[in-house]
C-alpha cells in the first residue's frame, strides 16, 4: 500500500514539477507531495529496520520479512528515478535555452534533488542491511541455533501439551533427519541473501 501510494504521489508531483513555469510561484501542492513521499519512505524504512523482539535473534527476525526489504528497495528506486527524470528535463532545457527561461523553477529543482538524495541514501542502507545478513549467516553455530529455535531445548516441555513442537517433529523427524532439514533451511537462507546482493540497487 505504501509503495503504490508513493507511485501515485510521484505521478502528481512530477506533473506539477514539469508544468510549473520558472517565473510562477511554486504550488504548495508540490511541497505537500514531496513531504508525503518522504514520510511514506521513512515509515517503510522503520518497518524494515525495526528492532527484533527480545526472544528472537535479530538475524532470524530480519529474515522473516524480506518482503518489506523488497518494497523498500522498489519505493526508493521509483523515487530516485522519478526525481532523476525531472532533473534530466531541467538540464536539457538549460542546454537548449541558455537564457534559462524554459528551465524548471529553482524550488522544483531543489525538491527533486532532495528526493533523489534521500532515496539514494535509503538504497545504500538497504544494501548494507542485506550485506550484514549475509555476514551474520556466515558465522558458525547456526545449525544448533536453528534446531533449538525450532524444536526447543531437550529440557523444555512443549507448550500446550503436544504443542507445535510435536507437529513439527511429525513432519521433519528427529535426530539426523532434523539436522538435515535444518541444514537445507540454513542453506536456502544463505542462497536467498546471496541472490539479493546480486540485485541492482541503483
Amino acid at each position: 500500500m505504501t509503495y503504490y501510494s508513493v507511485v501515485s504521489l510521484l505521478a502528481a508531483g512530477c506533473l506539477t514539477a514539469l508544468s510549473t513555469a520558472r517565473g510562477d510561484p511554486t504550488p504548495k501542492t508540490l511541497s505537500l507531495v514531496t513531504s508525503s513521499v518522504r514520510t511514506a519512505l521513512s515509515a517503510l524504512r522503520t518497518a524494515c529496520f525495526q528492532s527484533s523482539p527480545a526472544h528472537m535473534s535479530p538475524t532470524l527476525f530480519a529474515l522473516t520479512d524480506m518482503h518489506t526489504v523488497a518494497y523498500l528497495r522498489e519505493t526508493a528506486l521509483v523515487i530516485k528515478h522519478s526525481a532523476a527524470f525531472v532533473l534530466a528535463f531541467h538540464e536539457r532545457e538549460l542546454a537548449r535555452d541558455r537564457t534559462g527561461k524554459s528551465a524548471l523553477h529553482k524550488d522544483v529543482v531543489a525538491e527533486m534533488k532532495a528526493l533523489e538524495a534521500v532515496a539514494s541514501k535509503i538504497l545504500a542502507e538497504t544494501k548494507t542491511h542485506v550485506q550484514k545478513l549475509k555476514e551474520m549467516l556466515g558465522e558458525g553455530g547456526w545449525l544448533d541455533r536453528l534446531l533449538e529455535w525450532t524444536f526447543g531445548r531437550e529440557d523444555e516441555e512443549a507448550e500446550g501439551g503436544e504443542g507445535y513442537k510435536t507437529a513439527v517433529v511429525d513432519i521433519v523427524g528427529r535426530g539426523d533427519a532434523a539436522e538435515e532439514w535444518a541444514g537445507k533451511m540454513l542453506e536456502s537462507w544463505r542462497e536467498g541473501v546471496k541472490g539479493w546482493l546480486m540485485v541492482r540497487w541503483d
